[in-house]
Order: structure tokens, then C-alpha cells, then sequence
């Protein structure tokens, strides 16, 4: 059996890269290609990546955060406990519950000031909220590699984070959708395909994101008969996330974690 995995556009539904794995190997093994088809595809680099949990790992958070990308997961279980979403203290002493940097002369949960990916290395540059001690008044930083599933480009409790992260699960339909539409990546008898091997289904695969884009870009009129209207992205929305995070904080006596930006990232990968 075979195992289909798609990058998702947030946009328009639509897959922008699929690669076909064995059933027998490890999703976030793969990922590293099938990022490269998608920005290939798309010839820009993503804001950031919504994923389930079986991308939560090491390896995908450190490939995105050098690119300044941000990894959007739901909590992973560690044998250290939660270390995603972050819902219970982390082991790393520099940061908090929800990955935010501490400050290193008072111990208290910093301001985001900004990000920089400078010699292939990723680092977080904060302030502390309120500083006691003169040495607490300067700008800090700490390289992501110190915690690498806790220290990303766009904070935990940034708005445009959360409303990236209760997008997870919205995009499902669109795995059904091709099974249904074009027998791809089928997992009953019904709708497999008789012909063994990952070139067979790769192929197929790779017909069926041909087709679906020509349909994205007669929708859109972008070719085909002209359309006095297109389609508009509809507007996103976090659910209340950000503000039960931010009441969550509050009753834990967590200061700081501020963050300047309001506005989402203008889009998104989702794999699948």
C-alpha cells in the first residue's frame, strides 16, 4: 500500500505538490522534497506550513525555522511531555510553557522584537517586559537551536498564529475529494488501483493536480471565457484561540509574550 502526500494551498483548496511514499516509511521523511515541488510550484517561500502531528518532529522544525518558515502542529506527546502546542512546562529552563524565551537576568517571559535567519542560523530576539536590573533594559537573543521545537519565526501567541493553527483539519476534505474524483490514493478495494509500484500512482497523482489547477484557473478566468467575477479568499478566523491563550497566560501569572503583528501571513502550505 501506498501512502499520498499533498501540500495544500490555503487559499484555493488546491494541492500544489503530491509525492507518493510506502506505507512502511515515515511522512516527515518525505518532507523535505515535497516542500522543495511546493515552492517550486508556487516560486516563493511559504510564511508558513500547517501540518498534523506526524510532522511534528525535529527534523521538519529545524529545515523550516533556518528558512524563517513557521511549523503550525497540534501537540506532539514526548516522553518529556507536550513540547507543540506547549501545555505543560518545558524542560528547557529558557523558555515557558508555550515556547516563549525567558529573560536571562530575571527570569521573566520576554516581548517578541524580532527574528533573523543570518549565516544559516535562526535566532529570536526579544526584551524583557519588565525590567528590573539594568542588564534586563537590552535587547536579548538566543539561536533556535537551543529549543528547537519551542523557538520559532512567529511566536505561540502571535494572532496570525493562531489563526493559522485552528485551520488544522479544515483542508481534510480535499484527500477526499480526489479519491473520489480521480481514484487517487485510494484505500478501498473499490478505488485502489490494479497496478502496483509508486511510479503508477505518482503518475496519476501527478495527472489529477494538473486537472484540479486547470480548474482553479477557469474558476478564476484566468484562462478559458472571460468572468466579471472571481473567487475572493474567505476570510479566516482563530476561533477565540488567540484570546484564551493570552486569558490562559494571564491566570498563570505568565507576563510578557507581546507581539507586534496583527495580520496574518497572506498564505499558507498545509501538508497532509
Amino acid at each position: 500500500m501506498r501512502v499520498i502526500t499533498g501540500a495544500i494551498d490555503l487559499v484555493t483548496h488546491a494541492p500544489l505538490a503530491v509525492r507518493v511514499t510506502p506505507a512502511n516509511g515515515n511522512e516527515h521523511d518525505e518532507f523535505p522534497h515535497l516542500y522543495e515541488r511546493a515552492c517550486e510550484a508556487t516560486g516563493i517561500e511559504a510564511t508558513a506550513v500547517i501540518a498534523d502531528m506526524g510532522f511534528s518532529v525535529s527534523s521538519v522544525y529545524d529545515l523550516l525555522t533556518e528558512r524563517g518558515v513557521t511549523l503550525v502542529t497540534p501537540t506532539r506527546e514526548t516522553s518529556k511531555g507536550p513540547v507543540a502546542d506547549g501545555h505543560t512546562p518545558s524542560a528547557n529552563p529558557r523558555c515557558d510553557m508555550h515556547g516563549i524565551p525567558t529573560c536571562k537576568h530575571c527570569g521573566l517571559p520576554c516581548d517578541f522584537v524580532g527574528f533573523s535567519k543570518e549565516s544559516g542560523k535562526a535566532r529570536v530576539w526579544f526584551r524583557c517586559p519588565l525590567p528590573s536590573r539594568v542588564k534586563c533594559r537590552r535587547v536579548q537573543s538566543m539561536l533556535c537551536s537551543k529549543a528547537t521545537r519551542r523557538l520559532i519565526p512567529m511566536w505561540r501567541t502571535a494572532p496570525a498564529y493562531n489563526v493559522l493553527r485552528a485551520q488544522i483539519g479544515n483542508l481534510e476534505h480535499v484527500h477526499e475529494d480526489w479519491r473520489t474524483r480521480y481514484k487517487s490514493g485510494g484505500k478501498e478495494l473499490h478505488d485502489r488501483q490494479r497496478r502496483i509500484g509508486i511510479a503508477c500512482q505518482q503518475l496519476r497523482a501527478s495527472a489529477a493536480l494538473l486537472i484540479e489547477w486547470c480548474w482553479v484557473l477557469m474558476r478564476q478566468g484566468w484562462i478559458g471565457p472571460r468572468r466579471t467575477e472571481r473567487a475572493k479568499p474567505v476570510p479566516l478566523s482563530d476561533n477565540g484561540r488567540h484570546a484564551r491563550l493570552m486569558a490562559r497566560r494571564k491566570k498563570l501569572s505568565l507576563l510578557g509574550g507581546g507581539y507586534p503583528s496583527p495580520k496574518p501571513p497572506p498564505g499558507a502550505l498545509l501538508p497532509a
